[in-house]
């Protein structure tokens, strides 16, 4: 990307990463879940990707 009056180079912003899931985390998606919430909703409220509350969920992070 460039700065078309100066002509340099700007940097894209760094990504943000989510935070570790933690057992307690775990224990905790997997009860919304069974509640009934929605995954992308679970990974909202914890700031993480939806694909870690999916991994949580079908046993492929942290199994039961």
């Amino acid at each position: 990307m460039f700065d078309e009056e100066s002509k340099r180079i700007i940097p894209f912003p760094r990504r943000r990463r989510s935070p570790p899931v933690t057992l307690e985390m775990a224990q905790h998606i997997r009860k919304l879940y069974r509640l009934g919430m929605m995954q992308h909703d679970i990974a909202a409220h914890y700031r993480i990707n939806q694909g870690r509350v999916s991994e949580v969920v079908n046993g492929k992070r942290f199994p039961e």
